[in-house]
């Protein structure tokens, strides 16, 4: 904690911290185009050619981490999202 403190008052604490993604680097990266990017916001199911059972990254068409959702029955199912919306 004393390092963590030390490293915000350095201005270097951004540093420390990786993005959410790199903790799930062994699955595959799947990109989405806008309208099926906007259903996987929204939690729904996308049907999309992928290996039965396997995990993916999923991100959107600007490389924004959504979630990871594991491939089943020709469909995306989400399995965490980590999508955040921000309303202003």
């Amino acid at each position: 904690f004393e390092e963590l403190t030390k490293m915000k008052e350095d201005g270097t604490l951004f540093g420390a911290v990786i993005p959410t993604d790199s903790v799930f680097c062994k699955y595959p990266k799947i990109t989405l185009d806008e309208r099926l990017s906007q259903k996987v916001k929204n939690g729904i199911r996308i049907r999309k050619k992928a290996e039965e059972g396997q995990k993916y990254r999923v991100y959107d068409s600007g490389g924004v981490f959504l979630c990871v959702s594991q491939a089943v029955n020709g469909e995306l199912v989400m399995l965490k999202s980590f999508y955040i919306c921000y309303i202003f």
